[in-house]
Order: structure tokens, then sequence, then C-alpha cells
């Protein structure tokens, strides 16, 4: 999955068995997978994205993503970027616009195969090795063109591409229930779920009693508890799971609210 602010036509390449990562998708983006497989959980489900498939990452979902390779070869997929301005322009340009608002939407959408599909991305690979800046014509015209030839193919697609109002007020606690373990600072939980940062305390605190920050650390921690425990899950891979940045401040918290490391839970479990 191309990073958080990427180039707007590039290749990813990972020249490793397999890695992951974690975002907020920010902008909508086409990709092609040209090799190796992309395995994408939201909060509840898990996707696989096998080589061969096109698919289009939808923008304002919370997805971790991991890369993993064939054949202990690369991993690798080609894609462009939509800018919310091109997306924009182009919804003038053409006066084509949002009939209704899709919800629950996955974060990675798969696309039927089309030839125009197959013809488009075989002739953008050259395009990946330059650097366009945002005003570059000749940019904005693949840009346009990618846009003409996913709504070709699925022009049920318009209603997510030229949607530009900002998220609908969700649940707030089923978003939170679904989320927790996505490492976002407070001002982005409260934009996904239709509220400023101030309604979204406000409305938190009245449904749990207690901050978001307290909320999130202690069920955080207590999935953690749980995948040592139950799952014998690594330390080392408990942390970035339920959300902690770093293991240093996963191993302080869990000892705090433990009164026991981490690691000596995990080494019980393993029967160690």
């Amino acid at each position: 999955m191309p990073a958080l602010n990427p180039p707007v036509i590039q290749t990813s390449c990972d020249y490793c068995e397999t890695s992951s990562g974690e975002s907020l998708v920010q902008h909508f983006v086409l990709g092609y997978q040209t090799e190796g497989s992309l395995h994408v959980f939201d909060g509840v489900k898990n996707f696989q994205l096998k080589t061969g498939t096109y698919w289009l990452a939808v923008k304002n979902k919370l997805a971790r993503f991991r890369y993993v390779s064939d054949r202990e070869e690369e991993y690798k997929a080609i894609s462009v970027t939509f800018p919310d301005q091109e997306l924009l322009n182009f919804s003038h340009e053409y006066e084509i616009s949002s009939s209704k608002k899709i919800k629950n939407t996955a974060p990675v959408i798969t696309l039927k195969e089309h030839p125009l599909l197959k013809s488009f991305f075989a002739g953008l690979a050259p395009y990946a090795s330059f650097s366009f800046s945002d005003d570059d014509p000749l940019m904005k015209l693949k840009l346009k063109e990618a846009l003409v030839v996913l709504l070709k193919c699925q022009p049920e697609l318009k209603d997510l591409l030229f949607d530009f109002s900002d998220p609908h007020k969700t649940d707030l606690a089923a978003f939170m229930e679904n989320n927790f373990q996505f490492n976002l600072p407070l001002s982005q939980f409260a934009y996904l779920t239709g509220r400023s940062l101030s309604a979204f305390k406000r409305d938190f605190e009245k449904i749990y009693g207690i901050t978001p920050a307290k909320w999130l650390l202690q069920k955080r921690l207590d999935k953690a508890h749980f995948l040592l425990k139950e799952r014998k899950m690594k330390v080392s891979d408990v942390y970035a799971e339920v959300g902690f940045e770093d293991a240093s401040h996963f191993s302080f918290a869990f000892k705090k609210q433990y009164n026991v490391n981490a690691s000596v839970v995990g080494k019980e479990a393993a029967g160690g």
C-alpha cells in the first residue's frame, strides 16, 4: 500500500519476505498487484489481495497492511493516488457528483478485471520513474485518464470518489470498539466519527465515564494481556498489534497496570 503522502504515480517494492504497516488511508488510490499479496485488516475483517488484482484503497479508512512476497521475491504494486483537489476539478469539469452516501465500505475494494484497466496499467509503469509536481500537465492527464477508465469499468464508484462531505456522525461506541487498536491521535478518531474533538470527548465520557486516553490505554493493555496469555504471542509482536507506538512505552504501561513484566506473562504462557 502506498505511503500516507505518496507520489501521485508510483511503484512500491519491499525486498523482504514480509513487511507490515498501519495507517489511515488519506486519499483514494487505484492500484494493481503485480507481485506478492497484500493482506488488509480493518479492525473486524481480514482481506487478501493476490497477484494480478486491481484494487481501490478508500479514503478515510483505517487499516493494517501486511505485504507478503511470493517465492521469497519482492512485493510489487503500481498505483495512482488521487489528490482531493484533482477529484474536485474532475467533478466540476465533467459534472459528476455523488448521488448517495456509501457507508461501511471496506478499506480496499477489489475491482473487476477489465481490458481498459489492463491496458491502462500496462502503460503506466514508465511514469513511476519520474517525479511530478502537483501542477504538471502530464500528471494531470494521467490522473484524468485513470478516473475515466475507473468509471468506465465500475460507474457506481462515483458515489465514493466524488463524495466531498465530511464523515457522517457514527455510533461512537461501536467505532471505538472496532478500532481502538489503531494508533491514531484523538483528533483523527474524532474526525472519523463525524465529530469535532470537543464533541468527541464529551460524547465519549457520557458513554464510558472516563477520558478517551484512559479508555484506550486500558483497552489496549487488556487486549495485549489476552494475546500474551491466551494466544501465546511474543511481546515484540503484541505491542504494535494493540496500538502502542513503541515497545518501551508498552512495557512500562503493562508493568504499571499488571505489576508484572509483559515478557514474564509471555514466557509463562509459552511454558517457559
